[in-house]
């Protein structure tokens, strides 16, 4: 990727981001939770010297779980994608999670953080607004969506109800597509969806 492209994938995920939180923060648009999840107390958890769970996780023989917040204060629960070995915590922005997608920097020790390899689409969380940020990054934009629903479907282990109840910011740049950038496209599967070729 050449350094022109990298400040534009870097300004346009940036973007997105203040898109977002814009749209949520704005009265009527979505509300933030009421409670915070809490820790749920069970036999396998980690021992010392392994990495925390986040707050809501559990372990055992199952698959690792874990809560985050839903629309209008919901909880909802997910595989734990935080700790799944492929999604990445950006070192340079504490609390921000790569699930799909570059976060178009490299480290000096030559590590590029990112999460699973995508170029149709990228999937950020914010663990601070536990709020998820997806950006379709080519043309048709509705494979690339459908696309992104999968690997969200299967990331997080919820079915496409549960991923209408999540806080999630949905969109595209103006580099992709001027017409749908900036907006809330939601999944095509929810309701007041934006229909895209």
């Amino acid at each position: 990727m050449t350094p022109t492209k990298r400040i534009l994938l870097i300004g346009a995920i940036a973007v997105l981001i203040v898109a977002a939180l814009a749209y949520f923060l704005i009265p009527g648009k979505a509300s933030a939770p009421t409670t915070a999840p809490t820790a749920t107390s069970q036999p396998g958890l980690p021992s010392a010297g392994t990495a925390p769970l986040p707050a809501g996780s559990t372990t055992g023989a199952q698959t690792p779980t874990m809560t985050v917040a839903g629309l209008a204060g919901s909880a909802i629960a997910t595989k734990d994608f935080l700790h799944d070995g492929v999604t990445q915590e950006d070192p340079q922005n504490p609390g921000t999670y790569y699930l799909a997608g570059a976060a178009g920097y490299c480290l000096k020790n030559g590590t590029c953080p990112g999460g699973a390899t995508s170029t149709e689409y990228h999937v950020v969380y914010n663990a601070t607004d536990q709020a998820f940020y997806i950006s379709l990054l080519k043309e048709p934009l509705g494979q690339a969506r459908t696309d992104a629903e999968q690997f969200m479907e299967t990331a997080l282990g919820v079915p496409p109800a549960e991923l209408c109840q999540l806080k999630y910011f949905l969109s595209t740049t103006s580099y992709v597509n001027p017409q749908y950038a900036g907006q809330n496209l939601l999944f095509s599967f929810c309701p007041n969806a934006t229909t895209l070729p």
